[in-house]
């Protein structure tokens, strides 16, 4: 664990879409200062001896400005990189015998700088336009450029607080805190490469799926911290004990099984990943093909009546309270005050998707020994190739134990109220009818009302919906003056951030299959196309988007609003 007892925070601004530098904020406890270049910068870095500095979605952004003028200065070298998703996470540099690192913050909460800012509450991004920031004069531009960093410094500085100490990313955070605070076993056995790979597959999410596209007077419910809630209720297996041909009971055998369903469902339980063109999607769907399943899936399949056959499986330890203490400290943090229910969701949320993190991938590396086709930066030799990384945490059947709990929970209130049920996401659902009172509550794993009740819905597919209503806000959003503005419709479309589309552009997508959802804008590329593209690391490109279709995860009908379940043979989806 890394403690920073002194945080020195980043900001860059420029001006047009060829990224020309305006200015650079750097902020500490012990200078503020506003550079126009970045030779001075550097020399204000290596000058006062600076280690480490943040930025909040540097790797998007600022860290990719720095790369592209270490190609024209060649008294930088690179010592290490970290990327994670095409974003680089952490870059070590030389310069002049100092090293120094840039680390992305944004990996540490997933959320904008200003929401980062108002969640720790210290101040908010100042009301300027900073896609025309050459528009403003000097003063503006300097105290818009600092209060970024400043606001940034001191988030994360609060940030670190209310933890103790800060890592590289969240999901390490919330690892260490467990480990150090909570855990009672040691986990120091590493299984080897093939075992994890075998296990793997079994780690998977939760119901995405349209059951009717369209809807009048729904009623859209999100479970209390499902996934806080299946790790409190579900405990955990850990450490792998033997192969098994053979299954007894849930109770006695917790594991991972190979099983086969053996009937048809409206709501299968269990999904299958399937490959359709160059990506893998889960479907939930009818087969009598092996499935991947946890004993919790078979329980659940056992609750509701539903016949199943176990070919064989990997047997584990249990612990029933396996995760219940840390879960119930941070639950009963987040009552406190704002900021900790912003962190405490955060700790909960990131922790067990960390024992399943993938040990093979795809990464950025600084090597002179690649071949040539695995580079795209010859002069930084940087380039990708594939690294396999076994950790004394990869234990994938954690995360899918946890996972599988989280669909056992959701999984029971979708079949309960099947009838009634329009759309689903993995720890929520819209549904035409009020649920049980005994359901709703603000404990841990009860039901609440995300919105007001909904006129009338539009569900196009997974995560692309409208919602719209006539005099009851469903939301509200508060502006820069603090005043609270009604919002009567919530657009998703994925892939159309915050762009504003009509009913009547729904309505037409279900009545006429014609998804007149378009829009042109500039976008920053990734830097491997950009590189590609432009030799640049940083560059903006005009982007069309547009939906022709959008495929369903479940079989459309005749009447195009209602679906039903895909059936896959032979490995086929019959669609």
């Amino acid at each position: 664990m890394i403690e920073y007892k002194k945080l020195t925070t980043i900001d860059f601004e420029t001006i047009g879409d060829e990224f020309q530098l305006d200015r650079i904020a750097i902020y500490s406890e012990n200078f503020q200062e506003i550079f126009y270049n970045y030779e001075t910068f550097f020399e204000f870095v290596v000058k006062n001896k600076i280690k480490k500095m943040f930025a909040h979605f540097g790797g998007g952004f600022d860290f990719l400005l720095i790369l592209d003028y270490f190609r024209i200065n060649k008294n930088f070298k690179l010592v290490s990189v970290i990327e994670v998703n095409g974003l680089f996470l952490h870059i070590k540099v030389r310069y002049f015998g100092w090293e120094f690192e840039l680390q992305d913050s944004y990996f540490l909460v997933r959320c904008s700088l200003d929401e980062f800012a108002q969640a720790m509450e210290v101040g908010e991004k100042l009301d300027v336009d900073a896609s025309h920031i050459e528009s403003y004069d000097e003063k503006t531009r300097n105290e818009y450029v600092m209060n970024d960093a400043k606001i940034l410094h001191d988030a994360i500085q609060e940030f670190q607080n209310i933890l103790g100490f800060l890592e590289i990313t969240i999901s390490r955070i919330a690892l260490l805190d467990f480990v150090k605070r909570f855990s009672q076993h040691e986990m120091k056995y590493r299984y080897p490469k093939d075992f994890i790979l075998n296990i793997q597959p079994y780690y998977f999410g939760g119901h995405v799926d349209v059951y009717k596209r369209y809807g009048e007077n729904l009623f859209y419910y999100d479970i209390n911290s499902c996934y806080g809630y299946a790790m409190r209720e579900c405990g955990a297996i850990y450490d792998y004990v033997m192969f098994v041909d053979k299954f007894k009971d849930t109770e006695t055998e917790k594991g991972l099984y190979n099983i086969i369903v053996e009937k048809d469902l409206n709501i299968p339980v269990i999904p299958v990943r399937f490959r359709e063109k160059n990506y893998e999607k889960i479907y939930f769907l009818n087969t009598r093909r092996e499935l991947q399943a946890t004993s919790l899936d078979i329980e659940l399949l056992e609750q509701l009546n539903i016949p199943y056959k176990v070919l064989n499986g990997y047997l584990f330890k249990y612990d029933s309270e396996f995760f219940k203490e840390y879960v119930d400290y941070w639950y009963k943090m987040r009552i406190e005050s704002k900021k900790m229910k912003f962190v405490a969701k955060l700790m909960i949320n990131s922790l067990y998707g960390k024992f399943g993190q993938k040990i093979e991938r795809m990464s950025t590396v600084i090597s002179g020994k690649l071949q040539e086709n695995q580079y795209y930066d010859k002069e930084l030799n940087l380039g990708r190739k594939e690294i396999v990384t076994i950790n004394w945490f990869s234990k994938p059947e954690i995360a899918a134990w946890i996972t599988s709990g989280a669909r056992f929970f959701h999984s029971k209130l979708l079949n309960k109220y099947q009838e009634n049920l329009f759309y689903c996401d993995t720890d929520s659902l819209i549904v035409d009818r009020e649920m049980n009172k005994d359901e709703i509550g603000t404990e841990i794993g009860k039901v609440k009302l995300e919105t007001t009740k909904i006129d009338r819905a539009y569900f196009l597919g997974a995560k692309f919906y409208g919602l719209f209503n006539d005099a009851i806000p469903l939301k509200y959003k508060i502006d820069k003056k603090k005043k609270k503005i009604p919002i009567y419709k919530s657009i998703i479309l994925k892939g159309f951030e915050n762009k504003d589309f009509s009913e009547s552009q729904f309505r037409n997508a279900i009545a006429y299959n014609d998804f007149k959802f378009e829009f042109e804008k500039n976008t920053i590329q990734k830097f491997k196309r950009s590189l590609i593209s432009f030799d640049k690391y940083i560059k903006y490109t005009k982007v069309s988007k547009k939906i022709n279709e959008v495929s369903l995860k479940r079989k459309l009908l005749p009447d195009k609003i209602n679906t039903v379940p895909y059936n896959l043979t032979k490995n086929n989806i019959l669609k």
